[in-house]
């Protein structure tokens, strides 16, 4: 006889699969999580480096053109 009367049995294989279910799930939601962070850490480490060094060169432009004709002239659209 398969289990009692009035219940149903459902095969080992589903059971597997639930189960397994049930712990990947969860793992795999605290890995995106996590990933996320750090991504977002890592682009924020990333774009602050970026305008130092933008910083750095616009100074570095900005000394060459007083050194070479006075004060630095605004940029345009078009010709003067």
């Amino acid at each position: 006889m398969r289990g009692t009367v009035g219940s149903r049995s459902y095969p080992i294989k589903l059971h597997f699969a639930v189960y397994g279910a049930l712990i990947v799930c969860p793992l795999l939601i605290v890995g995106m999580l996590l990933s996320n962070l750090y991504v977002s850490q890592e682009r924020r480490a990333l774009e602050a480096g970026a305008r130092a060094i933008v910083r750095e060169a616009t100074a570095a432009i900005d000394r060459y053109a007083r050194r070479r004709r006075g004060p630095p002239l605004p940029l345009r659209a078009g010709p003067p």
